[in-house]
């Protein structure tokens, strides 16, 4: 036979599968859980939306933004070293001193993406 202790503890562990009280219990707690981890989640949202603000916005979080900004000056110079080229090619007088001009956006290009490149292996 079993003592009464055993058996309080058989009753509180296995609760009866038909008791509507503890289901509805469960369902409300569950609910309530899944309502407070959506309100914090949009908490940290709109806190992380505060602290980038616009430009952070534009450019990406603290983990995205050096590459993005790094890939915007790449394409910057890029567009630079090309006009560059077509103004050397058009001005015939001055055109050593735009093909210079060109090699330095090519520089600066090759640097930004050679950031890129060295941050990822990080």
């Amino acid at each position: 036979m079993a003592s009464e202790r055993e058996q309080a503890k058989q009753s509180a562990s296995d609760p009866e599968p038909s008791d509507p009280d503890l289901g509805e219990t469960l369902s409300t707690a569950n609910k309530f859980h899944i309502d407070l981890v959506r309100e914090t989640n949009r908490h940290r949202e709109k806190m992380a939306h505060g602290e980038r603000g616009w430009l952070g916005w534009l450019v990406g979080g603290p983990t995205n933004a050096p590459t993005i900004t790094a890939f915007l000056a790449a394409t910057a110079g890029l567009v630079i070293a090309m006009w560059c080229l077509s103004q050397a090619a058009t001005q015939g007088a001055d055109a050593d001193f735009w093909s210079k001009q060109a090699e330095k956006g090519f520089a600066f290009a090759a640097t930004a993406v050679g950031f890129i490149f060295g941050r990822s292996l990080k």
